[in-house]
């Protein structure tokens, strides 16, 4: 059975220097592509977790999870709302994602609501939510003035 954490408020802070730690680096940065904290697929999380840098998770999170860049793995779980810059999701998620770029690929199951600036969803993904995306356009019944001459000629 995986190891569980579990309290009634447990907050998990997630910082770069944890995977320097084991590296020798102090903040190996999450600038350079490179992944500065992961919890493996036999880590359970019960609460909310807050971190900086770029975070894999291939475990199970029961709570939200707030910070900058988040990578879940196929094998990775989250029952909670997600806040981060850029999310690659191959894995499961079960809550609202609040982002500016998330990317949905193939094996991904997401199942809440997602607002994000920028959205790709691969084929074979499942999406189940309401979904907004990009900068809201304001539209004026009947304005043409942003089609040029050659697409009215056209139309």
């Amino acid at each position: 059975m995986a190891p569980l954490l579990h309290s009634a408020k447990v907050k998990i802070v997630l910082e770069r220097c944890i995977m320097g730690f084991f590296s020798g680096k102090k903040n190996s940065g999450a600038g350079n592509g490179a992944i500065t904290s992961i919890i493996g697929s036999e880590m359970n999380i019960n609460g909310d977790v807050k971190y900086e840098g770029k975070v894999r998770v291939d475990g199970t999170i029961s709570g939200n999870v707030e910070g900058e860049h988040f990578i879940l793995g196929e094998e990775g779980k989250i029952i909670g709302d997600i806040t981060a810059q850029s999310i690659v999701c191959h894995g499961h998620i079960e809550g609202n994602l609040k982002v500016k770029e998330v990317w949905i690929k193939e094996t991904a199951v997401v199942k809440g609501g997602i607002e994000a600036e920028l959205l790709s969803i691969e084929a074979g993904a499942l999406v189940e939510g309401p979904v907004k995306c990009g900068e809201a356009k304001k539209v004026v019944p009947g304005d043409f003035s942003s089609r040029s001459d050659e697409k009215v000629a056209a139309a």
